[in-house]
């Protein structure tokens, strides 16, 4: 083992020493999204329903690496509310397809694409923004109208409500 690991697996253990079990699955849940298919460890036997981490209604554990098509993606959060439709659809966008965020029209494209329309997507993006605690934040604006394209963020927050929504059980 190289220098360059143990250090990183220095960093990497000090900044998840201070999480409990659940935000540590989350965080870890994101790590192998991000950087590919990495499992995340069950909890301790006994500890609830999904010890096994997310699930797909066969009873199938999902890990983040799993999905290569949003309609996985988009199906297994089960997404109830329009401001839901465009959490999950930026997720999408900013995680799986690794990007640093995601605009407005490249969601919606998304959603659009399944038949999953939302009336309008910046307003379920501002809602998103407007609640405590934030899921979503804008990063960026080109141009000076109202129309002008915005380049948003999932927060923490945003990326631990869609890994909860994830963890959420089937029917």
């Amino acid at each position: 083992m190289d220098d360059k690991q143990l250090v990183a697996m220095q960093k990497v253990v000090e900044a998840l020493g201070g999480l409990d079990e659940a935000d540590l699955r989350v965080v870890l849940g994101f790590i192998g999204m991000r950087y590919g298919g990495l499992k995340v460890p069950p909890t301790s036997a006994g500890s609830g329903p999904n010890d096994a981490g997310p699930a797909n209604g066969n009873g199938a554990t999902l890990t983040p690496g799993t999905f290569t098509a949003f309609h996985d993606l988009y199906h297994a959060a089960n997404p109830e509310t329009e401001s839901e439709k465009a959490l999950v659809a930026g997720y999408w966008v900013q995680v799986c397809q690794q990007n640093d965020g995601f605009d407005s029209f490249t969601a919606n494209s998304a959603l659009k694409g399944m038949g999953y329309t939302v009336s309008n997507i910046t307003r379920a993006l501002d809602a998103l923004m407007a609640q405590e605690p934030k899921y979503v934040m804008q990063i960026k604006k080109t141009g000076t109208s109202r129309q002008a394209r915005k380049v948003y963020k999932l927060t923490t927050a945003g990326l631990k409500r869609v890994a909860e929504m994830l963890n959420t059980p089937q029917d």
